[in-house]
């Protein structure tokens, strides 16, 4: 692992979140309602997040998911998506009540 990719990770994330940020709060003080602009902003964004966190370059991380043992995978992959619906549950309840 090289700490240039975590810087790497760490710029994108921040100028890909930024923007997505800066794109959407311009659309919603202009009252505009399509938010699909900050669609690809966002994707930077999390692309950044991946390299920061994997230490990995983000067109190898398909690679080293794919060569992990199968056991280990099925289990991190529950984690994951267990932690995106317990969030999105949270957020839910947040919004809505």
């Amino acid at each position: 692992m090289n700490p240039v990719i975590h810087l790497r990770g760490m710029v994108l994330s921040v100028v890909g979140f930024g923007l997505c940020f800066a794109a959407v709060a311009t659309q919603i003080a202009l009252q505009q309602h399509r938010l699909f602009i900050a669609g690809p902003l966002l994707a930077l964004g999390m692309a950044g997040l991946v390299e920061l966190i994997s230490g990995y370059p983000f067109y190898k991380v398909a690679q080293k998911w794919d060569s992990m043992h199968g056991l280990k995978r099925f289990g991190l992959g529950l984690a994951i998506i267990c932690m995106f619906v317990v969030g999105i549950f949270f957020w839910a309840a947040k919004f809505y009540f």
